[in-house]
């Protein structure tokens, strides 16, 4: 947010004085502030499974395996109702994207035009939605799935710090939160191989395939290292030819 408020300021002035409404361009010495560093916390695959196992009820429980499994957003996961639960006609079951919670507050829209749509559940995690259902006191259409204990919509501020921070200091974590789950689930998807980058893009559901790379997927591509490899090789064996050529030299020699 800062460099794009600095790229525009940027832009705006040298358009005023292209324009001959400044005289001088006030931006002219603007310079970037330094910001602090994008956290980058990721879990391993046991870290994952012990959060699920700190949780303490069906609830909890749930609201990180959905988080976990399907990489949603927080104000689109604590949105969700009964009736965004659907089947498609492949017979799978899906999240439909269509409120979010935002500062505690519930809108009738998505983050973007693009998120909404469709999240693909897993088999089981569906299953075990639906069986929720059978159990939690607010089973109807217009009941989220998730409702706080008046049976409202839950707000995933309060969820972080009354669920997840007291797992990561259970378990020893030095940071957990819904952003943690989202980068962590892209992250071992893309690098691990269980699908493209396009895959990961549609699941987090994002514009652009490089928004998903850049800020979410914090891996060292493949062809990076068989790049460094090869130059590596290039490298090592052009030395390795030169310490063959002198000791060839000196045996002659004596």
């Amino acid at each position: 947010m800062v460099f794009h408020c600095y790229t525009y300021l940027k832009s705006m002035c040298t358009e005023a004085v292209e324009q001959d409404f400044l005289g001088k361009d006030p931006a002219r010495k603007l310079k970037r502030p330094r910001t602090r560093k994008p956290d980058e916390t990721l879990l391993e695959w046991p870290q994952y499974r012990a959060v699920i196992d700190a949780a303490i009820t069906p609830r909890d429980k749930l609201v990180i395996k959905v988080c976990s499994g399907t990489a949603i957003r927080p104000g689109e996961l604590c949105a969700f109702r009964w009736r965004s639960l659907e089947q498609l006609p492949n017979g799978r079951h899906a999240l439909h994207v269509t409120e979010t919670v935002y500062k505690s507050k519930l809108r009738p829209w998505a983050k973007t035009e693009g998120s909404e749509g469709y999240v693909p559940l897993p088999k089981r995690l569906a299953s075990e939605l639906l069986e929720w259902r059978t159990a939690t006191a607010y089973p109807g259409d217009r009941d989220f799935i998730f409702p706080n204990s008046q049976g409202g919509h839950m707000d995933y501020e309060n969820f972080e710090a009354r669920v997840l921070d007291p797992i990561r200091v259970k378990i020893g974590l030095d940071k957990l939160n819904f952003q943690v789950l989202r980068r962590t689930f892209a992250t071992l998807a893309v690098g691990e191989r269980k699908g493209t980058l396009k895959d990961v893009q549609k699941q987090l559901r994002h514009a652009r395939p490089d928004t998903t790379l850049e800020n979410y997927v914090k891996e060292i591509p493949d062809s990076v290292y068989l790049m460094v490899d090869a130059m590596y090789e290039g490298i090592a064996g052009l030395q390795q030819n030169k310490n063959l050529a002198a000791a060839s030299a000196v045996g002659a020699v004596q």
